[in-house]
């Protein structure tokens, strides 16, 4: 990894087999995913998307076809106030936005 990109995130804590150099690259999303200003205007879901932690990442070839190889990453959030509906259920945007993610 590049020391220009500095990361408070402790590759420790992330489980899985994926090389420490994906893990600091994967583990701060807010850098990975761009999160944060855009063009001077807040991305859309940028609250919500900073709090995702990573929590796994693992890579292994592809059972069906093993000349492939496939990756999984895990991410938590709490749910909080600002991602439910009036109901208080879990806005269905906010569902598309975690999983677009």
């Amino acid at each position: 990894m590049s020391d220009s990109h500095s990361t408070s995130i402790n590759i420790s804590k992330i489980a899985g087999n994926a090389p420490d150099e994906i893990k600091e690259l994967l583990g701060d999303l807010g850098t990975f995913l761009g999160v944060g200003l855009r063009n001077g205007t807040v991305e859309f879901g940028n609250a919500i998307q900073s709090r995702l932690r990573v929590t796994d990442i693992t890579v292994r070839k592809n059972p069906v076809e093993e000349n492939k190889t496939e990756a999984k990453v895990i991410m938590e959030i709490q749910v909080q106030e600002d991602m439910l509906n009036p109901g208080g259920n879990l806005h269905g945007g906010c569902s598309a936005l975690l999983v677009d993610v």
